[in-house]
């Protein structure tokens, strides 16, 4: 399944985006298109989340997507 996200920085750069689900880390990505594939996920819900660092080293996780499989 590939997993995407858009970040921005207002007062800087961002250099790494992580993809967790729930609380796994399946992926990270340091260039735009922000993207990981999640590799063979089982049937069921999960929830997805993006966290967004900055080059001052600052970081923002998104809101949760909750995804059907």
């Amino acid at each position: 399944v590939l997993i995407r996200a858009n970040a921005s920085d207002g007062d800087g750069t961002v250099v790494r985006v992580e993809f967790f689900v729930g609380s796994q880390k399946v992926g990270e990505s340091t260039v735009a298109p922000y993207q990981a594939v999640w590799a063979n996920p089982l049937p069921g819900v999960y929830t997805l989340t993006a966290v967004a660092h900055d080059d001052a080293g600052g970081a923002s996780t998104s809101s949760p997507v909750q995804v059907v499989l």
